[in-house]
């Protein structure tokens, strides 16, 4: 297949819109949920600040209220990237736009990382309760 062809179609589906932390952008990550991670990219100083927005959290939140599990996905998927957490966002901050390529990919896959780990750690809390135990594995 031709380059410039593929990057046409590539191009084609991405996704940009003005939030209230810059632009919101489509990325190729997904949540748990299969829904899309978007990444929000504004000017911070001389810089740029690339954040989920705090998609992470609202989507680990929605498969389950265990707020110590979203933090947990957010400070592992923060070491893990080496991002910041700040506010229930994961955030990168990059000095020129050569990086920010890097930094958008690191916030995308963070925020889909933190989400699957707090899912992980909610699943992990359900199946080692008294309740899901005596129910054996049998639906909710």
């Amino acid at each position: 297949m031709d380059c410039t062809e593929l990057q046409s179609i590539l191009d084609s589906k991405r996704f940009c819109e003005r939030s209230e932390n810059g632009a919101k952008i489509l990325t190729q990550c997904l949540y748990p949920s299969a829904d899309p991670v978007f990444v929000h990219v504004g000017m911070w100083g001389d810089g740029f600040r690339v954040t989920d927005g705090g998609g992470a959290a609202e989507s680990a939140l929605f498969h389950g209220k265990d707020e110590n599990a979203v933090f947990a996905g957010l400070n592992a998927a923060g070491a893990r990237h080496s991002l910041r957490v700040e506010g229930g966002q994961l955030v990168a901050f990059v000095p020129d736009k050569d990086w920010l390529p890097s930094a958008i990919m690191a916030v995308a896959n963070g925020a889909a990382l933190a989400a699957s780990t707090a899912v992980a750690h909610i699943t992990k809390k359900h199946e080692s309760s008294p309740e899901f135990r005596e129910r054996g594995s049998q639906p909710y």
